[in-house]
């Protein structure tokens, strides 16, 4: 009877010793990343006012967009960081930016001319100019992993 209770007990044992070592993390997967991208559409409008500089384009970026991306504890992740844009038809396009997967904020977004110059700019909650536009800054959003975000923040 002795033997039968000792082979019983190291089973136990055996049997509760694999189960803590299965919970342990071996090789933890690297941390997923995405990417987001602007797309803005302008107003005839405000086309007009550019249309003798503006001019289709995939080599060459003329305008920039100047942005600051937030994380969600409110530190920033980009800080006045500059990205090219592109103008395709009615559309500018900027390159994708790589990131890792989570929830950010956009928290200043401008374009920027050839010269230097803040040409538009999206407006910040509570300013004199948010009531313009149906979302002013700062606007959440979310990098998924392994797709692109798609970000339209609206201009003045």
């Amino acid at each position: 009877m002795k033997t039968l209770s000792r082979i019983l007990a190291v089973m136990i044992m055996i049997i509760a010793a694999a189960g803590f070592n299965s919970c342990e993390i071996k090789n933890p997967a690297p941390e997923a990343s995405g990417s987001f991208e602007f797309y803005l559409s302008l107003s005839e409008e405000e086309i007009a006012v550019l249309k003798s500089d503006i001019t289709d384009s995939t080599d060459v970026a003329r305008y920039h967009a100047l942005l600051t991306v937030l994380d969600k504890d409110s530190m920033p992740v980009l800080e006045d960081e500059m990205l090219p844009l592109y103008k395709f038809g009615s559309g500018w396009f900027s390159e994708k930016v790589e990131m890792k997967a989570g929830h950010y904020i956009l928290a200043k977004f401008l374009i920027i001319n050839p010269e230097g110059e803040v040409i538009f700019a999206a407006p910040l909650r509570g300013s004199p100019k948010a009531y313009l536009v149906k979302k002013p800054l700062p606007i959440g959003f979310r990098v998924k992993p392994e797709e692109t975000t798609r970000l339209s923040p609206e201009v003045l």
